[in-house]
């Protein structure tokens, strides 16, 4: 978490320790605004402020030259602007405060009349929230010329209304006469284009016209729909009859008219009786019979002149005898063909003149929409028209009556009265004020300081910085609430080492705590091997690894506390242990390991580290090695490391070890380097067993009731 994107967040007992950090800031800044109200009250002379009200009568329906709208209203020029601001306005122009000057001959200290704006700065007009009401100000050192002033203002006000209305009464009957010809010519010309659309159109009614097509091309459709079911069901007969007959429809046409013709009927009677005669005759005698030959003759040249008639009716036709020869039947079917071929022409006839009924309804239907539209267009234009033109004219009635009388769109609700108190007299809600801002701006104060401050304040801040499981809050070992013997290191340094940490006390609480916490932090098992870490140094981690040590020491665990610190060893003067061999030597095999490791109180040896004075290039592969033989011999480990922002040995050492403790202190601990050290911790192979946030002075009141 970088210092740009920490946030801080309060509950009510953090926010009580904000203000207790910077109480004096918060302080100062409490007791300024009451005491600039207290010397702003003390210095200025009483002024007294008289006040009156009007109201404006507002429509917002339309202007005066607009319709049903009472005369001398005001218009709303704006859709999201008041129309009562115009009239503020109004009230602070020049042409009404130079009235007011002028009629109250109002000067300055100089003797000169009082210009517009000096009036101005005495002037307030404030409109009263939810209505129509102007409340109107004036300050002065004198309460009846205030009042005064007040009152001639809205006279004047009113004043110039009125003859601001009267004058646009007149300019709107003027616009209203000049507009009447145009509108009544306006509904002349719409009369005119109405009648001649009509007349063009051929309309009288287009809803009944309109229905009435529609009907009539139902009926036509049903009518031709019949006549096309009969004309198919003609020419089906016709074709059964000429089958019947064995003749083309060219055919029997040119028997019918062969069989009609008189010269044809008594050549083929002729015709007929020859060839009778003919037939008995050869019945009787042999071919070559004169008689047979005569009449076989006569049968020829009677044929001749038959086919010669039929030449004659039908030229170019060659017609058969057997054609010719008409019986009953064959003349009834004739007959019948003849008739049914008329009836499919009647038929047709018809068929045809309904579909031309048709397309000349279906014509009409189609344009009865569009001269619909034409003609509702021209009623509405009409409409409109004389719509207008009677608005004009009841227009002008309105503002003829308007003219003859005065018009105000404003009354007087409250006039000023002259005020009995002044200004001054508010002390009792000015200081009050000015405390409760100066409390709200304290509270800024120290909450803008307290961003400011980059150091870390608090357990919670340590927890949102790390995110890492919480093993103990440990206190502030310096406070004597509890602890009477009073030192830093005081459960390393007591003189019964087997009955440390001292019992029942909020620090013994802590340790405990962490002590229980490390048992759990792995599923499988608790870590033999835990190194104690910080990210700078005064954190507090070596009192935390001695204090842990003998925790797990006095719960009969074999433990072996290693001050790994190299440079800056402090175990050895925790607990007081003389001599020169330690760790280092150790490393740099000048001494043995179990030479260099002390008993401090049962089930609890120290490998401590003496530093002679030189810097020392420790051997991780050794230390790897000594710590693998340790852990053989002892149930804990605990190894106190250099700080991990000031050494890299530090992080080197804890990445040996089964996992890390991480000690930061609230008030060393700052936003950057916690950031720094949580970046270099989430990037190494460091396993973080939990975190201890030190020092806390609160843990000490938290506990104190149940401890004592």
């Amino acid at each position: 978490m970088s210092i740009d994107t920490y946030v801080e967040e309060f509950d009510f007992g953090e926010f009580r320790t904000v203000l207790k950090r910077h109480w004096l800031p918060a302080a100062v800044a409490f007791v300024s605004l009451p005491a600039l109200a207290v010397a702003y009250l003390f210095l200025k002379s009483p002024t007294y402020m008289a006040q009156g009200k009007i109201l404006v009568g507002v429509d917002r329906k339309a202007s005066l030259t607009g319709v049903a709208e009472e005369v001398g209203s005001i218009e709303n020029l704006a859709f999201d602007d008041n129309p009562v601001n115009s009239q503020l306005e109004i009230l602070q122009s020049v042409v009404v405060i130079g009235d007011t000057i002028n009629e109250l001959r109002l000067r300055d200290g100089d003797g000169e009349l009082l210009s517009t704006n000096a009036f101005r700065q005495e002037l307030t007009t404030t409109l009263i929230a939810g209505t129509d009401v102007i409340e109107i100000g004036y300050r002065s050192s004198d309460p009846e010329q205030a009042a005064e002033i007040v009152n001639t203002l809205i006279d004047m006000y009113l004043r110039n209304n009125a003859e601001v209305n009267q004058g646009d009464v007149i300019r709107a009957r003027e616009f209203i006469e000049n507009q009447l010809p145009r509108s009544e010519a306006t509904v002349q010309e719409a009369e005119t284009a109405l009648r001649q659309f009509r007349e063009q159109n051929g309309i009288l009614d287009l809803q009944q016209e309109s229905a009435a097509t529609s009907t009539r091309l139902s009926t036509l459709q049903d009518e031709a729909a019949s006549l096309r079911i009969q004309l198919s069901a003609a020419n089906q007969r016709k074709d059964r009859l000429r089958r019947q007959l064995g003749l083309s429809p060219e055919r029997v046409l040119e028997v019918v008219d062969l069989a009609s013709s008189p010269g044809i009927q008594r050549a083929l009677a002729n015709l007929q009786d020859i060839q009778s005669r003919l037939a008995t005759e050869q019945a009787r005698f042999q071919e070559n019979s004169p008689l047979v030959l005569g009449l076989q003759s006569e049968l020829d040249q009677m044929q001749q002149l038959l086919s010669q008639r039929i030449n004659e009716q039908l030229p170019g036709r060659v017609a058969s005898f057997n054609d010719l020869e008409l019986s009953q039947l064959r003349t009834d079917l004739i007959t019948q063909y003849v008739q049914t071929d008329l009836d499919a022409e009647s038929l047709t006839s018809q068929i045809v003149a309904i579909e031309s009924t048709l397309d000349s309804a279906r014509e009409r239907a189609s344009v009865l929409p569009e001269l619909e539209q034409n003609h509702r267009e021209l009623e509405r234009q009409l409409s409109a028209a004389q719509g207008t033109y009677e608005q004009l004219l009841t227009r002008l009635r309105e503002v003829q009556a308007a003219e003859n009388q005065t018009v105000n769109n404003a009354r007087v609700i409250s006039p000023a009265l002259v005020p009995r108190m002044s200004e001054s007299n508010n002390a009792g809600l000015l200081i009050p004020a000015a405390g409760f801002v100066g409390g709200l701006l304290a509270i800024a104060v120290a909450f803008s300081l307290d961003l400011m401050d980059t150091s870390v304040k608090s357990t919670r801040d340590v927890n949102k910085l790390f995110n890492y499981r919480a093993l103990a809050n440990v206190p502030d070992l310096a406070q004597s609430q509890l602890d009477p013997l009073r030192l830093p290191l005081q459960f390393a340094r007591s003189g019964d080492r087997s009955k440390l940490p001292a019992p029942f006390t909020p620090a013994s609480a802590a340790f405990h705590a962490l002590q229980t916490n490390l048992n759990f932090t792995k599923p499988d098992s608790a870590p033999q091997s835990i190194a104690v870490v910080s990210a700078l140094s005064k954190e507090g981690k070596t009192t935390v690894a001695a204090n842990l040590a003998c925790i797990m020491a006095q719960n009969q665990f074999r433990t072996l506390l290693i001050d790994g610190d190299l440079f800056h060893p402090k175990q050895h003067e925790v607990w007081e242990l003389g001599g020169d061999t330690g760790l280092a030597q150790v490393l740099e095999g000048e001494t043995k390991l179990m030479w260099a490791i002390r008993s401090v109180m049962p089930n609890l040896d120290i490998l401590p580290n003496v530093v002679q004075g030189k810097n020392l290039a420790p051997d991780y592969n050794k230390f790897r090695s000594v710590l693998t033989q340790l852990a053989a011999m002892y149930d804990r480990i605990i190894l106190d490391t250099p700080p991990l922002l000031m050494s890299a040995d530090g992080g080197i050492l804890a990445g040996m070890t089964d996992g890390a403790v991480m000690v930061a202190r609230p008030g060393i601990l700052d936003v950057s380097s916690a950031n720094m050290v949580k970046s270099y911790l989430d990037d190494s192979d460091i396993s973080i067993l939990g975190l201890v946030v030190n020092g806390q002075r609160d843990e000490v009141d938290r506990y104190a009731a149940y401890y004592r």
